[in-house]
């Protein structure tokens, strides 16, 4: 592995783990946004 491809992969890793926890919460935030409009719709 070159240096230059070794810095990317700390860069991608570094990214990724900034990222991650936003994307999770992203997606726990819209199962409880579909969960609660399909019990709305329920309800009428």
């Amino acid at each position: 592995m070159t240096f230059k491809s070794m810095r990317l992969r700390e860069a991608i890793d570094w990214t990724w783990k900034k990222v991650f926890p936003f994307f999770c919460w992203y997606l726990i935030i819209r199962k409880i946004v579909n969960f609660q409009e399909i019990c709305v719709h329920r309800e009428r």
